[in-house]
């Protein structure tokens, strides 16, 4: 009885400590970039379209979880990535929406993205760790590759 009551209290503490917002983490769903958000902040790299989606492509492949869906561009230049990353523990799949925008006549590259969870009415906070995730890989293996922003 004493190891049942122990995992499910090591089971609530691991899930109490991941919410940041109990309000928006037990009724939203989804998670957008946005120039207005502190956390979720698009990001710029000085680098053309096609460079980013290969560094994107690279880096998902090393993240645990994470699977490149589709990409498809527009005629606006927009390149558009549909990943899927399945949770640790309940494995549990969020769809994730990558835009590349060209700046700078096509010199730079804006990310933006998009995560939401296929079931359920909250996600407990992981839409927003899967963009902090990603984002924060692609500043990492292009920090590493000596591009600045």
């Amino acid at each position: 009885m004493f190891w049942v009551l122990a995992i499910v209290a090591a089971i609530s503490w691991l899930v109490f400590r991941q919410v940041d917002d109990w309000g928006r983490d037990l009724t939203t769903n989804v998670a957008i970039t946005s120039e207005a958000s502190e956390l979720l902040q698009p990001l710029r790299l000085n680098i053309p379209t096609a460079e980013t989606l290969r560094r994107l492509r690279s880096v998902v492949g090393e993240l645990p979880r994470w699977t490149w869906q589709s990409e498809k561009s527009g005629e606006d230049g927009v390149a558009q990535v549909m990943l899927t990353r399945s949770t640790a523990l309940w494995r549990f799949t969020d769809d994730i929406t990558v835009w590349i925008d060209p700046l700078d006549e096509g010199r730079a590259t804006r990310v933006r993205a998009k995560s939401q969870s296929r079931i359920g009415r909250g996600d407990l906070g992981q839409n927003p760790r899967n963009l902090i995730e990603l984002l924060q890989a692609m500043q990492r293996y292009t920090d590493a590759k000596g591009v600045r922003q």
